[in-house]
C-alpha cells in the first residue's frame, strides 16, 4: 500500500529542509528521498552528511479521508504543528 511520507534530514533554510516520497513502505521512502538529497547539488556536495539521518513521518494512505491543509506560506503544515 502506497503512502505518502515527508522525509526530513534534520537542516534548515527559509524553512525546515524536506522531500516527499510516495512510496510502498517508510524503508522505500527513504531510499528514494536519499537519492533526491544526494542529487541536491548545491548541498549535498558540500556537506556529506546531507543525505544522512534522514527520518520519515508517513503523511496520508490511500484511506486517508480527503481534507485541506491550513493556509500557510511555509510548506505543508498540519493542526497539530501549528
Amino acid at each position: 500500500m502506497m503512502t505518502l511520507y515527508e522525509v526530513t534530514n534534520g537542516w534548515m533554510g527559509e524553512s525546515y529542509v524536506r522531500a516527499y516520497a510516495w512510496a510502498d513502505s517508510k524503508e522505500h521512502a527513504l531510499s528514494l528521498a536519499r537519492e533526491a538529497y544526494r542529487g541536491d547539488c548545491l548541498n549535498a556536495a558540500r556537506h556529506k552528511s546531507y543525505a544522512l539521518g534522514l527520518k520519515a513521518k508517513p503523511l496520508m494512505t490511500p484511506e486517508t479521508p480527503p481534507f485541506c491543509t491550513p493556509v500557510s506560506d511555509c510548506g505543508w503544515e498540519t493542526e497539530d504543528e501549528s
